[in-house]
């Protein structure tokens, strides 16, 4: 199934560049045709890349678990901390470059004030404070280098109806404000730099754990799980950079027919089949009626929590919950997930469920969200730990984490419902789990 030696990974990546640059800038509808109806077999091939990346990231991590398990249990965390700190992991990226934005802002005067005046239309004062001061006009340089590297990412970013951080740059500018706040020591590249020793040495103890004929073993897992983990960030990441340059013809159309008024917003384009997508541009009102009744479904179902894992067919959407359900607020039992990266954090839960908006997080806060996605790692670094409702010991939220050095605990199920903003928790990311220490005021 799987090719020997794993996907050419940098060929992909100069392949979609190549393609990315055969798209015209203002495509005829034609062209935008060809161009979505092409794309299914590129994503085909990317996607398994992904795959044999995530199984190159996940077999060995899996077996590594089981052959250490007796000194994980002598040591809890000590997996983890022989995991962090790999560099070159691509996810880690943004959030170090928002991280350096945000010492920017905390070192100048001028930028500081220019935030502190508030994040709503802090880009409009940004760029229209031209080129007197040099602070500001640095920062919007170094800005736009950063969209210009990494503006293809964003919330829900293999969504094609959702924005970018090129498109919205209002959500960098948000995160940057939290990230202004944070602490000097909170820095990402000491943190990379702490973290690298420290995996050499759990390396060499985790080696003493088990019977001597095991330890080249256990190199050669930890070498190719190592290996996996940024291979398998590096494939997902070129999947994100072509739907990224996929999505800004599809937008500028959309942006079309809502301006003529063939449209009443841009997700109804959204709506359509790929099939339908020729008869959308030629005459939208034929499809209306039926893209109106497939977005109001894609509401009732958006207002429903999917089942994690199920095994065989998919359970009916009638029986899924419903996101505003009520659940039993967290009691004196610590809530148990999966310790991803090492430390403990103890501070103030706060639930964020949009990484645009996470503008209710201080330094010291624990972030707890619902999901994560590349989006949300940079928000790692204004807190002292993260919690998340779903993941695994390979999902973003977790290896970005032990990139930075954050205690996180993820797949806690429900966590974000049942905590209350303002509790004061604390999170284990060597066991894996979560405890209430006082309960918010607002819940008392």
């Amino acid at each position: 199934m799987f090719r020997r030696g794993g996907p050419d990974l940098e060929a992909n990546r100069a392949e979609t560049w190549s393609w990315i640059a055969s798209i015209p800038d203002a495509p005829s509808d034609a062209e935008l045709v060809a161009l979505v109806g092409g794309f299914a077999p590129r994503l085909a091939v990317q996607l398994r890349a992904l795959v044999e990346a995530g199984f190159g990231a996940a077999l060995p991590t899996l077996m590594i678990e089981r052959v250490t398990k007796r000194a994980e249990r002598s040591e809890p965390g000590l997996l983890l901390a022989a995991m962090s700190g790999l560099g070159g992991i691509e996810t880690a990226k943004p959030a170090v470059d928002m991280w350096r934005l945000g010492r920017a802002v905390a070192h100048s005067r001028s930028l500081t004030a220019t935030f502190d005046a508030g994040v709503d239309g802090v880009e409009h004062r940004l760029r229209t404070a031209g080129t007197a001061d040099p602070d500001i006009a640095g920062f919007v340089e170094r800005l736009d280098s950063f969209l210009l590297e990494h503006g293809h990412r964003g919330p829900n970013e293999v969504e094609l109806a959702s924005d970018t951080w090129a498109t919205n740059p209002a959500s960098v500018l948000t995160i940057i404000d939290r990230l202004r706040l944070s602490p000097e020591g909170v820095d990402p590249d000491e943190a990379g730099r702490r973290l690298a020793a420290n995996r050499i040495a759990a390396r060499e103890r985790l080696r003493r754990a088990v019977a001597p004929l095991v330890r080249p073993f256990v190199t050669r897992l930890l070498d190719a799980a190592a290996r996996g983990t940024a291979q398998r960030e590096q494939a997902k990441g070129t999947i994100v950079l072509g739907i990224s340059a996929l999505r800004r013809p599809l937008v500028a159309a959309a942006d079309r027919l809502v301006h003529a008024g063939q449209l009443p917003d841009r997700t109804q384009l959204f709506m359509a089949t790929v099939d339908e997508l020729p008869t959308l541009l030629a005459d939208p009102s034929s499809l209306l009626p039926e893209l109106a009744a497939r977005r109001a479904r894609y509401e009732e179902l958006d207002a429903l929590i999917p089942p994690f894992a199920y095994e065989g067919q998919l359970p009916d959407p009638g029986t899924w919950r419903r996101r505003d359900d009520e659940l039993p607020p967290f009691g004196a039992e610590p809530l148990v997930g999966i310790g991803v990266s090492a430390g403990v954090g103890r501070g103030r839960a706060r639930i964020i469920t949009d990484p645009s908006d996470p503008r209710g997080i201080e330094p010291g806060d624990v972030l707890v969200a619902p999901l994560t996605d590349p989006a949300w790692t940079p928000l790692f670094l204004a807190a002292v730990a993260v919690v998340v409702d779903v993941g695994a010991l390979q999902s973003h939220a977790a290896i970005v984490a032990r990139e930075l050095g954050i205690p996180a605990v993820v797949s806690v199920s429900d966590a974000s419902r049942r905590l209350v903003d303002g509790d004061e928790i604390e999170v284990d990311g060597n066991r894996g789990t979560v405890t209430l220490l006082r309960r918010a005021e607002s819940a008392a």
